[in-house]
């Protein structure tokens, strides 16, 4: 088939990223705009070695669970030459976007870590699906303020995003002229425009608040993450650990709720403002004797650590950036004396490729669970307990 070529195809699942699935004469094709089920007319964009992308041009028989997307600037039939890709699943149901997330969870787990459904629990809702993200980036050229495109390069204005807060909204009318800003909400501080000079902002959790430098990371979804907070509660009574390692700690959020416990913990983290709020929060909730900090290299100061705790019973709790766990540390970890490994992860191509490695020294998966941290978007979060066999 050449580009542009118009063809009907049945849909017959949706990858990891939101594009539905077909086959064009053997080949793997990539749709978007389409999902699991659907009878769609589609125009041929890019042929790849090994497979076909399209987008769909009309919907001819759609899923029951298809609605119409409440932004104008996502992906339509009439709208599929320039869009804000932000968002791929705003034209079905919240039920059928949780449905399509948590098999595809799944569809990785087994694929690339060998792990069957049996361990999956249920998935994590969010409590609310539109208004919900407490951060936006904005890029601005020649126009408003926007994001990227789907072609990487071109602005889409945005003059409302419909999964930022109500209260970041309002203020998209009045942004300071510049080419790129971050803005950041709390209840506590309103909306703080983040650069250089930004200080902390004051961050409501199920535990309690946690102060935040306004450049570092926090949750974009405070309401999906009281919900994270409580399996990670959880998974915590169960395991019962005597020493929790804390080994992307960042603020400090899941060594001190431990040793809100009672658990002597002991948190790692690269970022120096992360580290220094991280024991102002263990001060502020009282656990400054239980809950100690390290600024520095995740992997040399983990092995030490490791090496001081082997003689307790020592959980270790893991929420690295998208990329995942570094290989290196990732093998070193698998070879450890670590009784649990709590792995709290946003990226589930990542997670299963440092599952093989954890599994292959060891470790066994308890349980898994997907939570819904980014509605409406591809992206998903999940939870993982590991137990040395």
């Amino acid at each position: 088939m050449k580009n542009n070529e118009l063809k009907t195809v049945e849909i017959y699942a949706t990858a990891f990223g939101g594009e539905g699935i077909c086959r064009i004469d053997g080949a793997v094709c990539f749709v978007e705009g389409a999902f699991a089920g659907e009878k769609v007319e589609i125009e041929i964009t890019e042929r790849k070695r090994n497979f076909l992308r399209a987008r769909a041009v009309e919907i001819i028989v759609p899923i029951d669970e298809r609605i119409e997307g409440v932004c104008p600037l996502t992906f339509s039939c009439s709208n599929n030459k320039l869009w804000c890709p932000g968002c791929s699943y705003q034209c079905i149901s919240y039920e059928k976007e949780i449905e399509l997330k948590n098999v595809q969870f799944g569809d990785l787990l087994r694929k690339f870590a060998g792990i069957n459904a049996e361990i999956r629990e249920s998935p994590i809702y969010s409590p609310q699906s539109l208004f919900y993200r407490n951060k936006l980036k904005l890029h601005k050229r020649h126009g408003g303020f926007g994001f990227f495109g789907n072609d990487n390069k071109t602005i889409v204005e945005v003059p409302k995003c419909y999964i930022a807060h109500e209260e970041i909204n309002i203020n998209l009318d009045s942004l300071p002229l510049c080419d790129e800003i971050t803005l950041r909400y709390t209840k506590k501080d309103g909306v703080v425009i983040v650069d250089s000079d930004s200080s902390h902002l004051t961050e409501e959790t199920l535990c309690g608040d946690f102060s935040v430098p306004a450049s570092s990371f926090f949750q974009v979804n405070p309401y999906a993450h009281k919900l994270m907070l409580q399996a990670y509660l959880d998974l915590l009574h169960k395991i019962s650990p005597d020493v929790l390692l804390d080994l992307y700690c960042g603020i400090g959020i899941f060594g001190i709720i431990a040793s809100e416990q009672g658990i002597k913990s002991f948190g790692v983290e690269i970022d120096d403002k992360a580290v220094k709020m991280a024991e102002y929060n263990a001060k502020n909730h009282g656990v400054e004797n239980l809950a100690a900090f390290v600024s520095g290299d995740v992997y040399s100061i983990s092995s030490a650590l490791i090496e001081r705790s082997k003689n307790y019973k020592t959980c270790a709790v893991l929420d690295p950036p998208r990329s995942g766990l570094d290989k290196k540390f990732a093998g070193m970890l698998s070879q450890s004396n670590l009784a649990d490994i709590i792995y709290i992860s946003c990226s589930a191509d990542t997670l299963c490729r440092d599952l093989k490695i954890l599994q292959q020294g060891g470790y066994e998966i308890i349980s898994t669970r997907m939570i819904d941290m980014f509605p409406r978007t591809k992206h998903f979060e999940s939870i993982t307990h590991l137990r040395k066999s």
